[in-house]
């Protein structure tokens, strides 16, 4: 378990930047002779949740749930199935053109593996120069003239503020370490100053050694620009240091969210409570009952009807079978006492709506 990183104190106001309506992303799945449309994979099926200004939604789950493409989907990466994304009220699956670019560089997004997401063929320098091209920013001189001084001292300062140094610049992406290589992919995504950041796994790639490294330098930052964050992991340990609030998904829904201090003290979920219970604990002599899940997880082509955890859930019921729960927080506030809590405990579950 990665330690020696704390969640800095940030300013978080009670606006919702980035508001998620019953996002809905499936894939087609073809095939045959003439590759006819044989099924659709449901990757992400009616996820709902607002984002506040400053403040950080932690997105956990077990690998193909779906978390990835929620994140490209907010990105306006992929084009949606159903629901909206909005940022600051404006829905930027309806606009195009100029309007996507403005948009462009309010939100940005930090990939999961930094050696395929930055190009092998540009200098660090050229890579974080395409940005200010693009939106015209600085000079518009490349960096190899003499006449390129304000684009290339921010670039000098955006290495110094990810803690590498200016001779950085001219070197490829493969002279780096992995943990360098993602400062890189850091200081290309807060070049333009965004507002809102999705950060797709950045620690997942890395040593553990050097994970608390940039999880404390993604904190920093946050703090000094005042991002909002969406941090999508499957590692409950890192999420735990650096969300304000937790949303669990499986099979490309979201069955419990709170905030973080809740869903670790209080889970309510079946599946998040083995989640948790998965977690290992440096001290060799502490014992916790371990939750293990029966069965495989279904296929997103064809999920299970009701609730789609009930395959492998200990406290299946009929219901569970036929019904899909709804994700409210009206009964579970009866549960864990969080009435007074800014952002309400919310879960997906047949076991406390009956």
């Amino acid at each position: 378990m990665v330690q020696g990183y704390i969640k800095g104190e940030s300013a978080i106001e009670d606006i919702p930047i980035l508001q998620v309506t019953r996002l809905t992303k499936h894939f087609p799945v073809h095939g045959g002779i003439f590759l006819r449309k044989q099924g659709v994979i449901h990757a992400v099926d009616d996820v709902s949740f607002d984002v506040r200004k400053g403040q950080t939604l932690g997105l956990v789950g077990e690998s193909g749930c779906g978390k990835t493409t929620l994140g490209r989907c907010i990105m306006g990466l992929y084009p949606l199935s159903g629901g909206s994304v909005k940022l600051h009220g404006q829905n930027i699956n309806d606009v195009t053109g100029k309007e996507m670019k403005a948009l462009r560089l309010k939100m940005q997004m930090i990939f999961q593996d930094p050696f395929e997401s930055l190009n092998s063929r540009h200098t660090v320098g050229e890579i974080l120069e395409e940005k200010y091209i693009i939106h015209n920013r600085l000079s518009n001189k490349k960096i190899g003239s003499v006449n390129s001084t304000s684009r290339r001292q921010e670039i000098v300062r955006l290495l110094e503020r990810v803690g590498l140094s200016e001779q950085a610049m001219a070197k490829f992406p493969h002279e780096f370490s992995g943990g360098q290589r993602q400062r890189i992919g850091i200081a290309r995504a807060i070049s333009l100053e965004p507002e809102v950041l999705i950060c797709d796994e950045p620690v997942s790639a890395l040593d553990v050694s050097v994970q608390s490294q940039i999880l404390n330098l993604m904190l920093t930052l946050q703090k000094d620009m005042g991002l909002t964050s969406v941090f999508i992991s499957h590692d409950l340990a890192v999420v735990r240091h650096v969300s304000d609030l937790i949303a669990v998904m499986y099979l490309g829904k979201i069955v419990e969210m709170a905030e973080a201090e809740y869903i670790y003290s209080r889970p309510m979920h079946p599946y998040t409570k083995a989640l948790l219970s998965a977690i290992p604990v440096p001290d060799p002599q502490a014992k916790r009952e371990r939750i293990i899940l029966k069965g495989e997880i279904p296929s997103p082509r064809n999920p299970p009807d009701g609730c789609r955890f009930h395959t492998r859930c200990e406290y299946v019921m009929d219901i569970c079978r036929q019904e899909v729960p709804l994700l409210n927080s009206e009964e579970s506030l009866k549960y864990t006492g969080t009435g007074d809590s800014n952002s309400p405990h919310m879960v997906a579950c047949h076991l406390y709506s009956i």
